[in-house]
C-alpha cells in the first residue's frame, strides 16, 4: 500500500473535499482506457492510502464514497481526528 503522510493533521471539515477528490480518482480511472481493471483497482488503493489508514485514523467506505473515523480514534473540539 501506499505510504501514507502521517504529519498531514485530518480535520472532520476536511472530509468533504477527501471524499471529492477520492471519487474524482475513481472517475478518472473508469475513464482510462489503456489500464486494466486490476490495475486501476492497484492504482486506487495506493492513492487511497494517502488519505485513509491506520496511521490517519479514517476509513473510506466503497460503498457510500463516504470517509469516517476509524474505531480508536475521535474528533477533538476542533475537529481534528485524534487516537482516543
Amino acid at each position: 500500500m501506499g505510504a501514507t503522510n502521517v504529519n498531514i493533521k485530518r480535520n472532520v471539515n476536511d472530509f468533504d473535499r477527501l471524499e471529492k477528490r477520492l471519487a474524482q480518482i475513481q472517475r478518472e480511472l473508469a475513464e482510462d482506457t489503456e489500464l486494466t481493471q486490476a490495475q486501476k483497482v492497484k492504482i486506487f488503493m495506493l492513492k487511497l492510502g494517502h488519505y485513509t489508514g491506520p496511521e490517519t485514523g479514517l476509513v473510506w467506505d466503497d460503498q457510500t464514497g463516504k470517509i469516517s473515523i476509524a474505531s480508536g480514534w475521535h474528533a477533538d473540539a476542533d475537529g481534528n481526528v485524534v487516537k482516543d
